[in-house]
């Protein structure tokens, strides 16, 4: 992925954000690694869908996966600058 992140940013002169594969801390963080920024929203929608199948609130389980995305992607770009 790196390669690819680094060709498109060279190509356009712009940050480059990626949003494929996020479905997990882990994977935002990689990204995070090598791109401007992390998109996640598949990953969010199946929280919604999870919520409500299971006759929950969504709220809580969305804010609870940006949170763990969030501090994974944190994580990954303090590591980076230390």
């Amino acid at each position: 992925m790196a390669p690819a992140v680094e060709r498109v940013r060279k190509a356009s002169g712009l940050p480059v954000a990626v949003g494929f594969g996020v479905r997990t801390p882990e994977r935002a963080a990689e990204i995070a690694r090598v791109a401007d920024a992390v998109v996640a929203g598949s990953v969010l929608v199946d929280e919604v869908a999870a919520a409500l199948a299971a006759n929950e609130p969504a709220v809580p389980r969305v804010l609870a996966k940006v949170k763990a995305l969030a501090d994974a992607v944190r994580g990954a770009r303090v590591a980076e600058t230390v």
